[in-house]
């Protein structure tokens, strides 16, 4: 290929044209290729680059966001129309679904004439099969692209897609070295339970299968035995299938017709076993899903690395016993020492001895959680402890009896494993002495320890400036390390206050010795430190700095990428987002020159996406987010800590963008992982549920936000005892829920309780204390106490005034809050007044689009219902269900005031089919998201004056007034609805 020509591969071709093995029904020669610069709606035509069996495929230009794209173009009067159509669209909706590195991505979808085009990444590089085919591959290099290939799998099948014609020609690798499935044209959704066949994704589509049941689609060499026979298929199908395009790819053959495998013997035995499950002719004798099999696929190659950590043992030993055996004819000395004896430099660091006194520690903190602790930190410490010694011994075998150079880089390795094992004995030490503080943070800890695999970097160990030449520095520079360990363990354990009294003066001490490496440490722990301890966080940011350019002049790119990705995160948080964005572009040269650290460059990723999120650049945080999941993922495993740090991180970039339903899975994801990880007991627990039972809320579904938040309340009431403030959150919200539901006295037993909790705790004047207060005027409104309310509303309207200033979202919740009293005490100017007040300063703190804005729109639109002023009332209430409908929350409790001002306004005006629809989607709503008994009667009693007036099914309406008097019992309200029924007898 001539230079700088580019190979742009796409969905549909195979690198070297279109497979001849895929069925593809309906294939016929298209119409002629679209010249160069014609449109496809506001696309530009470069060039065709693909042609498969249901479109054509181009390079294009997308002018509005100035970057290139694919696009697939069918034509129907070519491929008998609508089957090719449903194809072509249901691979949009599939893709389109999906939001994963390791997946092409779908921008758009239209019409073109009577047929279907769909824009997507165009991917610079090649499909999997010619990668695999352009020349020989290690093993390490072909697992990790099957591993992406599987995650991107894995992605598809928790979007509820199956792929059906998973194969080396549907999988692109670019050239940065990132792979995506691709080519979703014969998905189907694992809930359609046809055989075979493919359905629309659309949903509620009233369009006929496009496929008929018992067809077999896909491509047959890589097909699972139910998907050949024509039966259901299912993620299991697709599993088969990756583990066909695995063996073809280690094998350069394809397993059997029967799924029988010919991998070499020389194959590790653990990757052997892992295809031929997966190749099962029985799908239930394959793993359970995708996340199965890869979770098989990390650990068999942590063990691969831990054995293989600098080349062949069985190599090396071989040349230590010929070395050996040279050195003995030649009469020489006894040769190198024999490498054993490792695990008694365990002795006194991590041995039975100090493990009975860490588990004599932490359970006599009496933390409810302690035994589940020391068992999974423990577990973690045992992992770490052996994979120290197997790197020790592989170090020494593969380096031994190799000159004068290897002996040096030998020397480098064990210095770098020796400050690992004092690393690991600072931790173990101050786990045998442990508070309650450390035990909560223990299993953090561990996985927070230097990663061993910085010993095995030989280009990065013989990079770095060498010890100062002056050898009675050696002892001093010994002494401050062992201080800087015993700093970094304390940190780590998450006493920040003593790690700080150490760290101080160890960095003067280093500042002293003047040899870069040893200050850039020092001062690279003292910034974490300062950022993490209680206090001025800003105190980080010139230790960073200096930090940074000591580790530039020691040659240390991965410390120095380190502190440059701090600095950022510390800019981000600062809110100097310009400065933060700096210094993420100039950590990503030094993270590439640190080599392969995948880790390195998930935390570059993970920074880069909390800035990205602080600037509302919500889809690029998303993507950088899911970079950072995928790396921590393969790398750590799927159950680790930082994996659940990174799910509640993506978690909030969701939740902004109203993707509620995905939030719900991170976070559950996150409580899992925590659970597996430290034990139902510990605080990170009670966290994750008590954001749970609020992300509930936010989806307006009640019942459940009470379940989630009772369970974090118990369990902290368990934990922290009942005058905790963290108690006197999920106190808070459970009143709430409470009020909301209508359990009124219930309601004020919680939020008196959580009140008292922060007065004792904070005083008066504080945002804790007057969010407490706000929430109990709520209250006492809705008992009709309504001077009470107001009082209080006003005495936190003040408050917080003073804290946050005049225009702030909390100044604007107490305006409402005013208005809501003002209604109930039939004041509805000043009410009215009220509400378009906090509706300006809601549009002036959020913009136009913002969930809040719509609760203030139908604030304001149900006062003036009340005055009826429909005409005004309409368009802000219309507006307020916009807002709600666009972010997927049209059946939450935020839709209930809109819909209910929009029926109200059309019986005022005597249309009532009108009304019914608006009152009848408000009941069903209310009903779903848990709305109180009471507020459910009230619109149901609307619903049947509506019905009545419409009046097609007067039976219907009295059998819904009937029901709403029935609910309301004895309320005041059920008065006016027993009324209304004695004055509307039935037919």
């Amino acid at each position: 290929m001539a230079g700088g020509e580019r190979n742009v591969t796409v969905s549909d071709t195979d690198g070297h044209g279109t497979s001849a093995e895929s069925l593809e029904l309906e294939a016929e020669p298209h119409d002629e290729p679209l010249a160069q610069g014609s449109r496809v709606d506001r696309y530009v035509i470069v060039a065709p680059i693909g042609r498969g069996g249901f479109g054509v495929v181009y390079e294009a230009n997308d002018p509005d966001l100035d970057r290139r794209v694919a696009i697939k173009v069918l034509h129907p009067e070519r491929s008998r129309g609508l089957l090719a159509q449903e194809r072509l669209l249901r691979e949009a909706q599939a893709l389109a679904r999906l939001s994963h590195p390791n997946v092409v991505t779908v921008h758009d979808v239209g019409a073109l004439g009577h047929g279907l085009f769909v824009a997507m990444e165009l991917v610079d590089g090649e499909t999997l099969g010619a990668w695999l085919q352009a020349g020989p591959r290690s093993l390490d290099q072909i697992l990790d692209a099957f591993d992406a290939a599987g995650r991107g799998l894995a992605a598809a099948h928790s979007a509820g897609i199956v792929h059906r014609d998973f194969k080396p020609a549907n999988v692109l690798v670019g050239r940065n070295g990132q792979v995506r499935v691709a080519d979703f044209g014969l998905a189907r959704s694992q809930d359609d339970s046809d055989s075979g066949s493919g359905v629309p994704l659309a949903l509620g589509s009233s369009r006929p299968e496009v496929t008929r049941a018992g067809t077999v689609l896909g491509t047959p060499a890589y097909m699972a035995p139910e998907q050949q026979r024509g039966e259901r298929v299912d993620a299991r199908s697709d599993q088969y299938s990756f583990a066909a395009a695995l063996h073809e790819a280690l094998e350069g053959k394809r397993p059997g017709a029967d799924g029988s495998t010919s991998l070499r013997a020389d194959q590790p035995a653990w990757l052997r076993r892992l295809i031929q499950r997966a190749l099962a002719p029985r799908r239930e004798d394959r793993y359970a899903d995708m996340d199965a099999l890869l979770d098989d696929l990390v650990r068999g190659r942590g063990a691969r690395r831990r054995r293989r950590l600098v080349g062949a043992a069985v190599v090396a030993a071989v040349a230590v016993a010929a070395g050996v055996a040279a050195l003995a004819a030649r009469g020489g000395a006894s040769g190198p020492a024999p490498c054993t004896g490792f695990d008694a430099r365990l002795g006194g660091v991590w041995d039975g001895a100090r493990r009975e006194r860490m588990h004599a520690a932490f359970a006599g903190t009496g933390a409810v959680y302690a035994q589940d602790a020391f068992t999974h930190a423990s577990a973690r410490l045992d992992d770490y402890a052996h994979d120290w010694v197997d790197m020790r011994r592989d170090a020494c075998l593969a380096t031994r009896v190799r000159g004068e150079q290897s002996e040096a880089l030998l020397d480098l390795r064990m210095a770098c494993l020796d400050r690992r094992l004092a690393q690991l004995g600072e931790l173990t030490s101050i786990f045998a002495a442990a508070d309650h503080d450390v035990v909560e943070g223990a299993v953090r800890a561990v996985t927070r320890l230097d990663p061993l695999s910085g010993c095995a970097d030989a280009a990065a160990l013989t990079a770095r400036l060498p010890p100062p030449a002056d050898a009675t520095l050696a002892p001093r520079i010994a002494a401050t390390r062992a201080r800087l360990d015993r700093a970094q363990a304390l940190g780590d354990a998450g006493k920040y206050d003593d790690a700080l009294a150490i760290a101080r003066p160890a960095e003067a001490d280093a500042r002293a010795i003047a040899w870069p490496a040893l200050t850039a440490e020092a001062l690279y722990l003292r910034g974490n430190l300062e950022r993490l301890a209680d206090g001025n966080a800003a105190a980080a940011d010139a230790p960073l700095a200096e930090a940074a350019r000591q580790a530039a002049l020691a040659h240390d790119d991965t410390l120095q990428a380190r502190a440059l990705i701090t600095l950022a995160f510390r800019a981000g948080e600062a809110g100097d987002h310009t400065r933060a964005l700096a210094l993420i572009d100039a950590a990503d040269s030094v993270v590439t020159r640190a080599g392969g650290d995948e880790l390195l460059r998930a935390d570059w990723r993970a920074t880069q996406a909390s800035v990205f999120e602080r600037l509302g650049r919500y889809d690029e945080a998303r993507v950088a987010y899911a970079e950072a999941l995928a790396v921590r993922e393969r790398r750590l495993g799927r159950d680790a800590p930082d994996v659940a740090v990174t799910l509640n991180n993506f978690s909030n970039v969701a939740r902004a963008q109203g993707k509620l339903d995905e939030v719900r899975v991170q976070l559950t994801r996150s409580l899992a992982i925590w659970k597996q990880a430290y034990g139902p007991d510990h605080p990170n627990v009670a966290i994750t549920l008590n954001n749970l039972g609020s992300l509930e809320l936010d989806a307006g579904h009640l019942v459940d936000a009470e379940r989630d938040y009772s369970q974090a309340l118990a369990l902290k009431q368990k934990l922290y005892g009942a005058d905790n403030l963290s108690v006197a959150i999920t106190l808070m919200n459970l009143g709430n829920i409470a009020s909301m539901r209508g359990r009124l006295d219930e309601a004020d037993g919680y939020l008196t309780r959580a009140l008292a909790i922060r007065r004792a705790q904070l005083g008066e004047d504080n945002a804790f204390v007057l969010e407490s207060q706000y929430n109990l005027a709520i209250l006492r409104r809705q008992q009709g106490r309504y001077d009470e309310a107001l009082a209080l509303h006003r005495q936190v309207l003040a408050g917080r005034e003073r804290l946050f200033g005049p225009v702030h979202d909390k100044v604007a919740n107490s305006i409402d809050a005013i208005a809501a009293v003002l209604e109930q005490q039939g004041k509805l100017p000043e009410a009215l007044a009220e509400r378009r007040r906090a509706l300006a300063m809601r549009e002036k703190v959020f913009g136009p689009d913002h969930l809040d804005v719509a609760g203030s729109l139908a604030g304001v639109a149900g006062v003036l219902e009340t005055l009826g002023r429909c005409g005004e009332a309409e368009p802000a209430a219309q507006r307020a269900l916009a807002i709600v409908d666009a972010q997927h929350l049209g059946e939450s409790y935020d839709a209930l005031a809109p819909l209910e001002t929009l029926g109200l306004c059309e019986l005022r005006r005597g249309h009532g089919a009108a009304a019914t629809a608006h009152l009848e989607r408000a009941v069903v709503t209310g009903e779903k998201a848990g709305a109180s008994p009471a507020d459910v009667a009230g619109m149901r009693f609307e619903l049947a004056r509506a019905l009545w007036q419409d009046g097609r099914d007067r039976a219907r309406a009295r059998r819904e007034a009937e029901r709403a008097h029935a609910d309301l019992g004895g309320a005041s309200a059920a008065v006016e609805v027993a009324t209304w029924l004695a004055a509307h007898p039935g037919p």
